[in-house]
């Protein structure tokens, strides 16, 4: 029986580069309509934040799922990444207190093959 070859890090490059198109094109989006972009892929201790975006008096947690199908992005975001995000926003919130009094808000945006990116406000919580 012979192992299966270990994956290079760039056999990943594919699919790290997909995420990181369709976030930018979301970042882009949101920007567009408005919104100012706070942070992109924002690492944090509870794991990574895709898009932090800001209104007034308004922060903006967005999840992006890049997918074939709307329904399988919006499938794709289970109970515990919705947690973790709302940890990982709460910790961005601890260092930065100028945000203390801003509300938060937790929207998904699904990227699909030629269409306009969909964005769902308040997806959760």
């Amino acid at each position: 029986m012979t192992e299966s070859p270990s994956k290079s890090p760039s056999s990943k490059a594919p699919h790290w580069q997909k995420g990181w198109d369709a976030e930018t094109r979301v970042a882009a989006y949101l920007q567009e309509k408005g919104y100012a972009i706070l942070a992109h892929r924002l690492k944090t201790p509870f794991g990574e934040i895709d898009v932090l975006a800001g209104m007034p008096d308004m922060l903006v947690v967005v999840e992006v799922k890049a997918r074939k199908t709307v329904v399988t992005g919006l499938e794709a975001i289970s109970p515990k990444q919705q947690q973790r995000l709302a940890d990982a926003v709460s910790w961005f919130i601890a260092q930065n207190p100028a945000y203390n009094n801003h509300a938060i808000r937790f929207d998904c945006v699904v990227v699909v093959p030629n269409k306009p990116p969909m964005h769902l406000e308040n997806a959760w919580f």
